[in-house]
């Protein structure tokens, strides 16, 4: 039986740069719709990048974003603050903003290992290979 991908649009946040992309999932497959990459210190706040970002397209039900910064909230962190920018970030208030129907921030290390599952065998290259124990 064949699955419908749930559209996802997600985000590296940084000081420098911010990434966006709208992402099919399907499963641990993925696969990249639209991608566009912003000097994060053009946009006052995250606000403004995303609305250039979402401008004029059809807007994924979830948004999940990997921020440089600590995430704030009782269980799944609901507030960012980045670390080298003056952009705070709510969950809450990007869903009602946006539509979105799920919005998760997460710190970039934690978004980064979430997506170490969706890696095939030739993403990896061995730098030193070790001897097993």
């Amino acid at each position: 039986m064949q699955t419908t991908p749930i559209r996802v649009l997600s985000g590296d946040i940084g000081g420098t740069k911010t990434r966006l992309a709208v992402i099919a999932v399907d499963g641990a497959r993925l696969r990249t719709e639209r991608e566009r990459d912003y000097a994060s210190r053009d946009y006052a706040t995250f606000d403004e990048l995303l609305g250039d970002f979402l401008h004029g397209s059809d807007i994924p039900g979830r948004a999940a974003f990997g921020i440089a910064g600590p995430i704030y909230g009782t269980g799944q962190g609901r507030v960012a603050q980045t670390t080298n920018l003056p952009w705070r970030i709510n969950a809450d208030a990007l869903q009602k903003r946006f539509g979105f129907g799920l919005c998760a921030l997460l710190n970039d290390l934690e978004a980064t290992a979430s997506g170490l599952p969706a890696l095939d065998a030739e993403d990896f290259l061995t730098l030193r290979a070790g001897t097993p124990n």
